[in-house]
């Protein structure tokens, strides 16, 4: 391999990078919560491509666009983690080596002060550790927010964010409308998107349809699935956007075609399935036009 043009360094950048990613899911994982658009074993390209092999028709612009949310809402949940206190912090420590610490003073070395030194050691290690795994998260999804920000801005979108709000501002350049002048030319198609809603016993209209897609997008592989598509109901349905008011006859659709949902359970309450970053994320996605 020539080094030139893939010096050694950039691989070691890489590897840090995945290294820092694996850490960012599995400390989105003890909070309850999955990424679907980082890996800590494929890069961008591969993750899209396994979307355009589910879908020929996959729209990549609305992948980034929930994709930056989306990472962004977890770039949050992790910057704003509450510290664990020193009170409780010291009480784990104490819990975890309190047989150590037992051993210690039988020993026939024993000094007065050798346990709360050693407990210090150990606390500080913890709390390094803590705060090491909390760096490593911040850089690897700040690093995917860049990286999903400079795609959509090469479509044509600029992402613009200020005091925790995010907009997306189209700066692609219109079509012409045909003139006398482009009589040779074939007319531009005019038509507005489709927008009829697929389903009108189920949502209000296409803009609920839309945006339960989207959050379904997002949580169709999720391991909580119970808990995540009871909120989407719950939410929509006390907003008037899911017009089908009996949970069970919802389930029985949404595990039919075309979702295929396979929930069993039945769905839990809005305040057993409702969570601080549930509910962010929900105000999110319905800003996206």
């Amino acid at each position: 391999m020539d080094h030139q043009y893939f010096p050694h360094r950039h691989i070691s950048d890489l590897e840090r990078l995945f290294k820092a990613k694996n850490t960012a899911l599995i400390r989105l994982k003890t909070i309850g919560f999955d990424c679907p658009y980082i890996s800590s074993s494929k890069t961008y390209e591969q993750l899209y491509l396994d979307e355009v092999q589910k879908d020929f028709n996959f729209n990549e612009l609305d992948f980034l666009r929930e994709g930056i949310l989306y990472i962004f809402e977890c770039l949050k949940m992790i910057e704003n983690e509450v510290a664990v206190d020193d009170k409780y912090s010291a009480d784990l420590v104490l819990k975890e080596c309190g047989d150590v610490v037992l051993r210690m003073m039988k020993s026939n070395n024993f000094k007065e002060g050798d346990d709360v030194a050693f407990l210090s050691q150990v606390w500080q290690q913890k709390n390094k550790k803590d705060n090491d795994i909390k760096s490593d998260s911040i850089y690897a999804l700040s690093r995917e927010l860049a990286e999903f920000k400079v795609r959509l801005s090469r479509l044509g979108i600029e992402t613009v964010i200020r005091n925790d709000e995010i907009e997306f501002l189209d700066l692609r350049f219109p079509i012409p409308e045909p003139t006398f002048d482009m009589i040779d030319i074939e007319p531009i198609d005019t038509a507005e998107p489709e927008t009829e809603n697929p389903f009108p016993e189920i949502f209000m209209d296409f803009d609920a349809y839309t945006l339960f897609n989207r959050w379904h997008s997002v949580f169709q592989n999720s391991k909580t699935k119970l808990a995540d598509y009871s909120f989407i109901y719950r939410i929509m349905e006390s907003e008037g956007l899911i017009l089908e008011s009996k949970p069970l006859r919802f389930q029985k659709w949404l595990n039919g075609e075309p979702y295929k949902a396979d929930i069993e359970d039945m769905f839990k309450t809005y305040d057993n399935c409702k969570t601080e970053h549930k509910v962010s994320l929900y105000q999110m996605l319905k800003t996206i036009r």
